[in-house]
């Protein structure tokens, strides 16, 4: 991830969590459903893949400081979070999102 620079984009939580959240295949979240902020550093972006970047200011919510980063995909209408299912899990719990969705889940 260092060595790429030109197709990054720092999301706020909030999006990062819709993001998260939404892992049905046929329905991604349009990017008009996102923030301000994130619609317009997406604009710069052309479709396909790209490094999504979210960074949390120590203190926020009561945890310390950190940042994640993940493999992202612009569509014409949408993003997606190319994570697998452990890790989508695991960056929820990081951030604070609900996990419920998922149910149980083994491993």
């Amino acid at each position: 991830m260092p060595y790429i620079n030109g197709r990054r984009v720092e999301v706020p939580k909030e999006d990062l969590l819709i993001l998260l959240m939404n892992n049905d295949e046929s329905t991604p979240p349009k990017i008009e459903t996102l923030s301000a902020g994130t619609q317009n550093a997406v604009l710069t972006v052309e479709r396909g893949s790209f490094i999504l970047e979210m960074n949390s200011p120590e203190g926020e919510d009561g945890l310390p400081a950190f940042k994640i980063e993940m493999i992202g995909w612009k569509g014409h209408t949408s993003l997606r979070a190319y994570v697998s299912l452990h890790e989508r899990l695991h960056y929820l719990r990081m951030c604070g999102g609900d996990v419920s969705k998922f149910g149980k889940v083994k491993g």
